[in-house]
């Protein structure tokens, strides 16, 4: 991996960059949505365990107005309630992961049925994770967002047995 020439110095074997040379994008691009699912799972509840330890009242009152819809943000609320949270973590890593996956998820959304029929579910889901950060409530916020990573990967579950959607690369 690493050799020496004498009087030339220290250097790196060409072919070992190779694998690291692809983009984290093209990576995250070529796992399956319960993959990424699974690093939601890891790191989501951590970040509403930061938010509440590091966000002032107004920013939290700005997430809950987003949730209730008092921000315009399209179809696209679920991408920034996800983002907000990840930004009021003062993460950059969580807010470059959702920023990318987002990308991700909305190919998939295209390419399934139940995402659409949960709309009004993720809505509310949103809504209690906010509601257990306002009481800043750490237990309850965890518990809220882990239950709401369940529901979505049993949504995702559901479509790849009813086969809408198997890899998000295809």
């Amino acid at each position: 991996i690493i050799y020496r020439k004498p009087k030339e110095g220290t250097f790196i074997a060409p072919d070992v960059l190779e694998p690291t040379s692809g983009s984290w994008e093209i990576s995250v691009k070529e796992a399956t949505y319960l993959d990424l699912i699974e690093v939601r799972e890891c790191f989501e509840p951590k970040v509403v365990e930061k938010v509440i330890r590091l966000s002032s009242d107004e920013e939290i009152k700005e997430l809950m107005d987003l949730v209730e819809g008092k921000t315009s943000k399209g179809d696209s609320l679920d991408y920034y309630f996800h983002y907000k949270l990840a930004e009021l973590s003062r993460n950059v890593v969580f807010a470059n992961f959702i920023d990318t996956y987002y990308d991700i998820i909305d190919e998939f959304k295209s390419k399934s049925n139940q995402q659409k029929n949960r709309t009004e579910e993720i809505n509310r889901e949103h809504k209690e994770i906010v509601e257990a950060i306002m009481e800043r409530d750490v237990k309850k916020a965890r518990e809220k967002m882990c239950y709401h990573l369940q529901k979505v990967k049993e949504s995702a579950l559901d479509d790849e047995k009813g086969k809408n959607v198997k890899n998000i690369s295809k």
